[in-house]
């Protein structure tokens, strides 16, 4: 081997149909991803299929040559779209990568298309949810051909796995878990922070706060959260329940705990730039979700050291062991979840041991450097 070839970079481009923000799991990881690798072993490639104003706010703090283009992933049947993989078809095989990963659903299928054509040899998609969309019977038919092409397949949790091999029909000694990675040092403790939030609030500095982080739609059930916080504030009213994030359910949501009558203890507070803050008033975080991934909530909780209350749905088993750091509760029954909040919130000692366990947990299996250690090896092998 000659000195030169010791020294030749591996090639990586990563496809994903658009950035518009890193507070979702898979772009929070792929930035991640792309600013942690190795410098002087990869040479690093984003393609994203749409511009955004944030890949043109951020492209140049990225460790990665970054081209945007303008295909309509909301559109399909738009025109220019042709014109558009054709020029996306053109610049990977003008980059030649060694290695090629697909994020998000029409890069998936239009990423790989344009990666066979361009010639490309090690095409890696990726799976980061439980993917409701592959319902779509249609979808689904020209996910398998695409896949024919695709080397493996990039999972975030044994729970995605399965349900992408069962799917997909795609041999699942070809699905790698690699986990989501999260930065501990950035979870410490503020307690002013706590203090003036719980005041901007209006709740009672002695008062308890059991939180969730989720954005409002079907799948995170927040129904389950208001029905228990209704059961528990008729034992115990001096608790609070802050609901992170927002969608298209707030409204809805809103009118539920009015009919509940506990409108004046739940607090709505959409969606935060800066959740850590609003972690600092947590003393239970809750996730109630009937479709996870792996939930980069329940990791930030872990990271931030609040004891943990989640559903038993997808991969929320594989972070939260129950007795061990964290309990579990029985999908979408809200008397189930009411119990073990109360049962938690008066138990100093087990609190204490599920923090523990966590920290320990995220330290050693969630870190981002683990997550990197994960990929190079994956790379190295392809």
């Amino acid at each position: 081997m000659t000195h030169s070839n010791k020294l030749k970079k591996v090639k990586i481009m990563f496809v994903i149909d658009f950035i518009y923000k890193t507070t979702g799991g898979t772009e929070n990881q792929l930035v991640k991803l792309i600013n942690n690798l190795d410098s002087d072993k990869y040479e690093i490639y984003l393609l994203s299929l749409r511009n955004t104003p944030w890949i043109i706010e951020n492209r140049n703090k990225l460790k990665s040559e970054v081209k945007a283009f303008n295909y309509n992933v909301f559109n399909h049947k738009d025109l220019g779209n042709i014109i558009s993989f054709f020029k996306i078809t053109k610049y990977i095989k003008e980059v030649n990568p060694d290695i090629l990963l697909t994020y998000f659903r029409t890069s998936y299928i239009l990423g790989t298309f344009a990666a066979r054509l361009a010639g490309i040899g090690n095409i890696i998609s990726t799976r980061r949810d439980y993917g409701l969309w592959l319902d779509d019977k249609r979808y689904i038919y020209i996910l398998k051909l695409a896949n024919k092409f695709v080397r493996g397949i990039i999972v975030n949790s044994h729970a995605v796995k399965e349900l992408t091999s069962r799917k997909e029909k795609f041999d699942d000694s070809r699905i790698y878990v690699i986990y989501n990675g999260i930065d501990i040092d950035n979870f410490k403790h503020n307690g002013n922070s706590r203090e003036s939030l719980k005041q901007k609030l209006g709740i009672p500095l002695n008062h308890c706060v059991v939180g969730i982080v989720a954005g409002l739609r079907p799948m995170k059930r927040h129904v389950t959260f208001l029905k228990a916080a209704g059961r528990i504030l008729k034992e115990k009213n001096n608790k609070h329940f802050v609901i992170v994030g927002d969608g298209p359910l707030r409204k809805d949501l809103e009118e539920l705990s009015k009919e509940l009558g506990i409108y004046e203890h739940i607090h709505f507070v959409g969606w935060q730039r800066d959740v850590i803050s609003y972690l600092s008033i947590f003393d239970i975080g809750v996730n109630c979700s009937s479709n996870e991934g792996l939930s980069n909530a329940i990791m930030e909780y872990m990271a931030y050291g609040i004891p943990c209350i989640v559903s038993r749905a997808g991969g929320n088993e594989e972070l939260i062991k129950n007795g061990v750091n964290g309990l579990t509760f029985e999908l979408d029954n809200d008397e189930h979840l009411a119990n073990m909040v109360i049962m938690l919130l008066e138990n100093d000692k087990m609190k204490k041991e599920f923090v523990e366990s966590s920290r320990k947990i995220i330290e050693n299996e969630f870190s981002v450097e683990r997550m990197i250690e994960n990929y190079d090896r994956l790379f190295g092998s392809i």
